[in-house]
């Protein structure tokens, strides 16, 4: 990695704690510490591009990016799609640490951010990064109700819309985008 560093960014989810046998989120200081410093260390290089108050994290990250590890700070699936509190947790921690972009699934499946977090990445200047545009393979013709999730690494395995009811119950949608991108390629 050494080489491309200063062609390429890199960035970097922290939060997740590894070696458990069920998906953890720990976004804690010392977590995210120590995250950075086996990132770094991996990766040989100085720096990364990568439910705590939101301003510990914002505080911790600054932190860093005075220190040079880290250059921009971001937000991911934090559950501010839907709550004042959630866009309130992002203003505070745009005010101690501007975020630079904020990672989210948004697809015609799940609309979530167009509850508030749209308008206010546009208002704040922040770069909204869409992922999962076919519902994390719930339309494409991949998933049906007898899917199994490991519940180690994939946490559709905790979203109600992945129960095998939830999904046939789905059918009708799923079914209309399916022919709509046979028709389309």
């Amino acid at each position: 990695m050494e080489p491309i560093s200063k062609r390429h960014n890199r960035l970097h989810k922290i939060g997740f704690e590894e070696g458990k046998p069920e998906i953890c989120l720990d976004s804690g200081p010392k977590r995210i510490r120590q995250v950075v410093e086996n990132s770094l260390k991996s990766l040989r290089t100085d720096y990364i591009d990568p439910n705590v108050p939101m301003e510990d994290v914002a505080g911790t990250v600054k932190d860093l990016i005075a220190k040079g590890k880290v250059k921009h700070f971001g937000l991911s699936e934090r559950d501010f799609n839907s709550s004042k509190d959630g866009l309130d947790a992002i203003r505070k921690a745009h005010a101690i640490q501007p975020v630079t972009a904020i990672q989210s699934e948004y697809s015609v499946m799940t609309r979530n951010p167009e509850n508030g977090v749209l308008s206010l990445c546009e208002e704040l200047g922040i770069d909204f990064v869409q992922y999962s545009p076919l519902s994390r393979g719930l339309i494409s013709e991949y998933i049906n109700e007898r899917t199994k999730y490991n519940p180690i690494n994939d946490n559709r395995i905790l979203l109600p819309r992945y129960e095998p009811e939830n999904i046939v119950a789905n059918w009708g949608i799923i079914d209309v985008f399916k022919e709509f991108g046979h028709h389309r390629g």
